[in-house]
């Protein structure tokens, strides 16, 4: 019976879509099911961490993670997105571009330990035991580079399944060792050596398998391929003002604010953002997918608008629910220590839904080598997030720092939405 239903349904969709398209949805199926296995599984982790932890030394925790985060932006991270782009159109191709990158971001993830380690230095808020956890993790930018390099080679290959696989496959490592690990009184050093193991367990298998699909070495000297390097940059610098859009607000809550503050957004953060990754692997699977329809021509902006609109609708129906249940689903899971945590979220998990309304555009963007004028939009997102921060944490205190990030995302996906299709009637992309 369910065979049979299963042959049903692929026919239809045979007859419903072209084999592109269908090899995107299966991608985003293999993307999206892997993300919510591993997020479930991460989920489970963080319950039972959080609980064991306190919102004091999770929001130490946290500040770590994110501030050693803020630098890894230095590790070229726009990469990624360039080797994706380039491999969609000649796999054959990919590993030469994979070379000619891989020494120079060598170079850049020393340089981005050294800098991480300096800044925490002159952080006076930070306690020196937070900045020596600073100076332990920032080892995980050397994984970083690794891990995008092998992701981008699944991506340009619509091998998504390989994705899928680690990213659970890491979860339940992290999860498995550092819930028992705490739960037997272990505290934060533990769960940051637990992280950074299960990063490097996974790099191995994970550049075992990228070998069969591309051959690439690992030693190169320092070229400077400019077809790549520059249009990294540009992708690179939009990961900086992404960054400044949305997680630094972890960051300046825990320079103008308490370690039991930043525990306490963090938890709402860290939930409204399992949606977000969501987004992100509907990306990865339909980028490749983009930039060859807009290589075979124009795309019709009305299945944009309406693909946009759905998008928004869906999310935004979802976020209403997950609001509504946002206080009695934290205090159940966390502790009422958390409560506020569920006031937090009820406003934050609307910022989602502008996401996904702009996503067909950033992709649309991508594809057609507009990168550089999608810097205006983040660049003002990110202006306005921090301004907004500061302004309105000094009024509402850490429920301002949802009001900031919900109200300067809506701004920046309408804006994103106007610039593009202006850009894009211009250069006849559209039809």
């Amino acid at each position: 019976m369910i065979r049979y239903s299963t042959l049903i349904i692929e026919e239809y969709l045979k007859k419903r879509f072209d084999k592109k398209t269908l090899h995107g949805l299966k991608n985003v199926s293999y993307l999206t099911m892997g993300q919510i296995l591993s997020q479930v599984i991460s989920f489970i982790g963080m319950a039972i961490i959080v609980r064991k932890l306190g919102s004091e030394k999770y929001g130490v925790l946290t500040t770590v993670i994110v501030f050693v985060g803020l630098f890894s932006l230095l590790n070229l991270q726009g990469t990624g997105r360039v080797l994706v782009r380039e491999g969609s159109k000649s796999l054959g191709e990919l590993h030469r571009y994979i070379e000619d990158l891989i020494t120079l971001k060598n170079l850049f993830a020393i340089i981005s330990i050294s800098v991480t380690c300096i800044a925490a230095y002159f952080i006076k808020s930070y306690s020196f035991q937070v900045k020596i956890f600073i100076v332990i993790y920032s080892l995980t930018h050397i994984f970083e580079i690794y891990s995008s390099f092998f992701s981008s080679v699944y991506q340009a290959s619509q091998k998504m399944k390989y994705i899928s696989i680690f990213s659970v496959f890491k979860s339940l490592l992290y999860t498995i060792f550092g819930a028992t690990a705490v739960y037997y009184g272990s505290g934060i050093l533990t769960l940051i050596l637990i992280s950074i193991f299960s990063s490097l367990f996974i790099l191995i298998l994970s550049y075992r398998v990228t070998r069969s699909i591309v051959k690439f070495k690992l030693i190169r000297p320092l070229i400077w391929n400019k077809k790549i390097l520059i249009p990294s940059v540009i992708f690179s610098v939009m990961e900086v003002l992404g960054f400044l859009s949305t997680r630094i607000d972890l960051l300046m809550i825990s320079w103008m604010g308490t370690a039991t503050e930043v525990g306490l957004y963090a938890v709402a953060y860290k939930i409204a953002d399992y949606m977000q990754m969501i987004r992100s692997q509907v990306s990865t699977s339909f980028l490749p997918i983009f930039v060859q329809r807009y290589e075979g021509g124009s795309v019709r902006l009305t299945r944009l608008l309406i693909l946009s609109g759905l998008f928004f609708i869906l999310v935004f129906l979802v976020s209403c629910v997950a609001s509504f249940l946002s206080k009695d689903l934290i205090v159940f899971l966390f502790g009422k220590e958390f409560l506020k945590s569920g006031y937090i979220l009820s406003v934050l998990i609307f910022y989602i839904a502008f996401g996904y309304c702009n996503l067909p555009f950033t992709l649309s963007m991508i594809a057609t080598h507009n990168e550089k004028v999608m810097l205006i939009i983040d660049a003002t997102t990110a202006v306005m997030n921090v301004g907004l921060n500061y302004i309105l944490y000094s009024r509402f205190g850490v429920m301002g720092i949802a009001y900031s990030t919900l109200v300067s995302r809506g701004i920046s996906s309408l804006l994103g939405m106007a610039i593009t299709i202006n850009m894009l009637k211009r250069q006849k992309k559209f039809i």
